[in-house]
This record gives structure tokens, C-alpha cells and sequence, in this order.
């Protein structure tokens, strides 16, 4: 069970990163008199006394005077409730929620130590801006509070170190106004960062480890807190309110600094005074730099980041274009898929229709023809077929056919078929370049065909050679096919219509199909000349 819990816990805290609960998200999603929403504030109202409390008790302001060992001091931020409290309340629910018992405590040691009330908010602004580090570094970045690995430690005391050194700047607006020696100074300096550092190492870091995965289910059950989202405008914010607070504490600086001069100078002789304008006026000049120095860090950082969200946003437009354009390209290219499925689907009906068609017209004609030659003429129909899908193929034209390359292709395979070792037959192809529609390529291939067929079969009997001529013509009107052979030619009274053969049957009525004209001249032995329009009728 053990084993399972840590194991569970070790899931958690691997995926949770610092989620906050914003406090207008708490009252927009639930109402104020919910019962988990009274706790929760109660339970805030609870730990601002008790860190209010905590400061009337413990706080040596003895010790803060510079009156006291260093010991004290370090005893004190090391044990100081407020900063310790609101450095969790940060990490478990949010900044807002720790920011306002650090703010009244650190305000309370001002004012009760005579500090004029404008003094003591930028006073208490120092543990606020340690505060804000913390939160822009957790907020800004997708790290767990909890530090349950090296790479998570080294992250939390490296943040911790950096908010420390900025909450210490405190220390120099309480000594600058309570007129402490810079020996004191910088022994409260020291004491106040080392303290709030080894705060967060010793007490902080522990309790986040221990705690947090069980704070993460209570949130998650209970308030389901938004996931966090760095805007641009959060970002601007930020810096902003960074560059205001610095800006705030130089001012301040050079106000007490000059206050202290010019108090120090009413205790000199006169002729001193000209000494001491000029280490003020260098004075001031250093202030005006600095606070120059940090605007334009600021105003730098502003304008890097609009540019860096400029070029994000290019970027992302560009992307979104380019994923647009290939959805389009993806879309069309799905559309062409199904209307070419669609196509093969019916040209594969269209072709089996064909089939049937053609053994339909062998047993009509009543031909008493073997069971080979049968065999072997529907072979040869078939493959003619074939031979028109392997040119659109090859071209690849989904629904073109090249006649030429066709006929090329047709006469190589009726070559083969009908070679024989006494006789050699030549097939000429003389063609432009004519591509058909497959719908009308296909009764055009069948045509060819059987005249070539017819050819091979009957033209050369009892010669050792012959040749054949396909010839294809095109003009702007009509398409003329002209199939010649030197053969044995054929009766000068030879008429198609009224031939009974299923060669001479089909090919009359692809012809008609194909709106065309087929004619057959036996002046130069044979030649069947075929005229069909370019373009299928509207």
C-alpha cells in the first residue's frame, strides 16, 4: 500500500505545475456564501492574524535598529511567520492570497517604529517585490512547486536566492530613514537576505515537498482551479510593475540618501559645503542613471517581447495557412479518390457488361467455330482492353487514353500471338499524337483490334511476309484510322453490312456507337478506313 501511495503521489507531482486559484475566479465561479469559498477565505483571514500577531510578539525592532547582534537578526528572518506563511499560501493557492499577510506584517514594523505612512508601504513593497519573483518565475515556467527531483531543487533555490536578495532591499530604506550607520547597514542587509534564503531552504522547501501533492488533489477536487495562461498583456503587466517597484526604491534611495547629506552637512563648517554639493550632485546623477537604466531595460524587455509574439504570431499564421492549404489539398485530393473509385467502379461494370456483350454476340452469330479459335478471339478482345488501362496507366491520366502509344502496344502483344516461324509480318504505326476520352478510347481500341486481328488472321495465308499500316489522322472536326495490308486482299464486291461474322458485327456497331463512318476499299488490295468526330456529341 505504501509502495502504491508514493507511487501515486510521484504521478502527481510529475504532471502538476503551479496552478493557482485567482481570487475573481473563485468569486466568479462560485458564490461567495458557498461553504468551501467561507473556509477557504477563513482560513486566509486565520493566517493574515496570525502573521499580524506574529510580528507584535516576536519583532525585535531593537535588533532591526541596528542596536543589537547579528545573531538576533538572522534568529529573527529565519523565524519570521509572515514571510514564512505567505511564501506557501503563494505556492499552495496563489500570489494574491500571500502577498497581503507578508504586506500588512512588513507595513505594521514600519509604522509602529515612527516610519511616516508613505514610507512604510514602500517599506513593505520590498517583501512584496521577493514575492512577485517568485510567482512570475513559477507562473512564467511549467515547474511543480514541489522540489521532488534535482533539476526542481536547483530551480527553487535558485528563485529562492534571487527574491531573497530582492526583499533585502528593504533593509536599506529602514536604515537610510532611521539613520544607521552603513556598517549596521550592511549587517541588516546581510541578515536579511540570509535569513529569508535560509527561511525558504529549511522551512519552505521541506513543507512543499511533503504537503503539496495532497494540497494539488484538495484544489482539484474542490475548485478545479483554471489552467494558467501567460497573455501578453500578463507579461507587459509584469514588467511593468518590476521596472515601477525598482524605480520606486531608487527614488526612495536618493531621497533618504539626500536627507542623510544634508543632515550630515549642517554638522560641518561652511567652507565644506561646496565638497558636499558635489558628491550630491554625483549622487543625484547616479540616481537618474540608474532609474534610466532600468525604464529602458524595461521598455527593452516590452518591445523584445512584442517582437518575440509578432514573430510567434507570423509564425503561427503561416502554419495555420499552411495546415489550411494542405486540409484543401487533402480535401480534393479525398474528392478525386472517391470520383475516382467511383469511375473504376463503373468502368469495371461497363467493362463486365462488354464482356457478357461480346460472348452474347458469339453465341448468336451461330458460328460452328472450335472451342480454341472461340478461346482465343475473346482472348484477344479482351486483351485489347487491357492494353487501354495499361496506356492510361502509364500516362497517368485518370480518364485519357493516347492512342498511339494504344496501338504501339496492341501490335507488340498481337505479334507475339500470332508469330509463327514461316511467316514475318511488320506493323507500321504512323499516328499524331491523338488522346481520347476513355469512354470512346475504349470502342476505338476494339475497332482496332479486329481489324489488326482480321489481318493476322486472314490476310496472309500461304505468304512468307507481309505488312500492316495503321494510320491516324486529326484535323479540327474528325479523327480517320486507316488499317492497310499488302495481304491477299478481299472481293471487289465486299460489303460489311452484310458479312455475318462477329468481327465485322461488332465493329459496325462500335461504330455507330462512335457517331463515325467505317468504309472498306479493296483497290489497293485492303484497307478499312474509319471516321469518327473529335469530340463525343454533347
Amino acid at each position: 500500500m505504501g509502495d502504491k501511495r508514493e507511487e501515486a503521489i510521484e504521478q502527481i507531482s510529475r504532471k502538476q505545475e503551479w496552478n493557482p486559484i485567482p481570487l475573481d475566479f473563485l468569486l466568479q465561479e462560485y458564490a461567495l456564501t458557498s461553504k468551501r469559498v467561507l473556509i477557504l477565505i477563513g482560513f486566509w483571514i486565520l493566517v493574515i492574524a496570525v502573521s499580524v500577531g506574529s510580528v507584535v510578539v516576536l519583532s525585535p525592532s531593537d535588533a532591526l535598529l541596528g542596536e543589537t547582534g547579528q545573531q538576533s537578526l538572522y534568529t529573527f528572518f529565519v523565524m519570521y511567520p509572515p514571510l514564512f506563511l505567505g511564501t506557501l499560501i503563494l505556492f499552495w493557492i496563489g500570489f494574491e492570497w500571500g502577498f497581503i499577510p507578508v504586506f500588512l506584517s512588513a507595513f505594521l514594523i514600519a509604522y509602529s517604529s515612527q516610519m511616516p505612512v508613505h514610507w512604510a508601504l514602500l517599506f513593505g513593497l520590498a517583501f512584496i517585490l521577493g514575492l512577485a519573483i517568485i510567482a512570475l518565475c513559477y507562473y512564467s515556467l511549467p515547474v511543480s512547486p514541489r522540489p521532488d527531483n534535482l533539476k526542481r531543487l536547483a530551480y527553487f533555490v535558485s528563485v529562492a536566492f534571487i527574491a531573497a536578495l530582492a526583499s533585502s532591499l528593504g533593509s536599506f530604506v529602514w536604515s537610510l530613514y532611521h539613520n544607521v550607520t552603513v556598517a549596521t547597514t550592511i549587517i541588516i542587509w546581510k541578515a536579511w537576505w540570509t535569513g529569508s534564503f535560509l527561511q525558504s531552504i529549511l522551512l519552505v522547501g521541506p513543507l512543499l515537498y511533503l504537503f503539496t501533492p495532497t494540497i494539488e488533489r484538495v484544489k482539484e477536487r474542490y475548485f478545479n482551479p483554471p489552467k494558467k495562461q501567460v497573455t501578453l498583456n500578463w507579461l507587459y503587466a509584469s514588467i511593468a510593475s518590476v521596472v515601477a517597484v525598482l524605480t520606486l526604491f531608487i527614488l526612495g534611495a536618493n531621497i533618504l540618501g539626500s536627507a542623510g547629506i544634508e543632515q550630515e552637512l549642517s554638522a560641518y563648517p561652511a567652507d565644506m559645503e561646496g565638497n558636499f554639493f558635489t558628491v550630491t550632485s554625483s549622487f543625484q546623477i547616479i540616481t537618474w542613471i540608474s532609474i534610466g537604466l532600468v525604464v529602458a531595460a524595461g521598455m527593452g524587455g516590452i518591445y523584445l517581447v512584442g517582437t518575440w509574439n509578432r514573430q510567434l504570431s507570423e509564425k503561427v499564421s503561416e502554419k495555420t495557412k499552411q495546415l489550411k492549404e494542405s486540409e484543401e489539398s487533402l480535401k480534393r485530393a479525398v474528392e478525386e479518390r472517391d470520383s475516382l473509385l467511383q469511375q473504376v467502379n463503373q468502368r469495371v461494370k461497363d467493362n463486365l457488361t462488354m464482356v457478357l456483350a461480346l460472348l452474347e454476340l458469339q453465341l448468336k452469330t451461330g458460328e460452328l467455330d472450335s472451342v480454341e479459335k472461340i478461346l482465343k478471339n475473346s482472348h484477344a478482345r479482351l486483351r485489347s482492353l487491357t492494353v487501354v488501362y495499361e496506356t492510361m496507366y502509364q500516362t497517368e491520366a485518370i480518364d485519357r487514353v493516347n492512342i498511339k502509344q494504344f496501338c504501339t502496344k496492341l501490335s507488340n502483344r498481337l505479334s507475339q500471338s500470332y508469330k509463327t516461324n514461316n511467316r514475318t509480318i511488320d506493323v507500321t504505326i504512323e499516328s499524331e499524337e491523338v488522346v481520347m476520352d476513355i469512354e470512346r478510347a475504349v470502342p476505338l481500341a476494339m475497332i482496332i483490334n479486329e481489324l489488326l486481328v482480321n489481318s493476322y488472321m486472314h490476310a496472309f495465308q500461304d505468304m512468307e511476309a507481309g505488312s500492316i499500316l495503321v494510320r491516324i489522322d486529326e484535323d479540327d472536326s474528325h479523327i480517320t484510322v486507316t488499317v492497310r495490308d499488302n495481304g491477299v486482299g478481299l472481293p471487289d464486291d465486299f460489303d460489311p453490312s452484310r458479312q455475318k461474322t462477329l468481327g465485322m458485327k461488332l465493329i459496325l456497331l462500335l461504330t455507330r456507337q462512335l457517331n463515325g463512318d467505317f468504309n472498306v476499299d479493296t483497290s489497293l488490295k485492303t484497307s478499312f478506313k474509319l471516321r469518327i468526330p473529335s469530340r463525343a456529341a454533347a
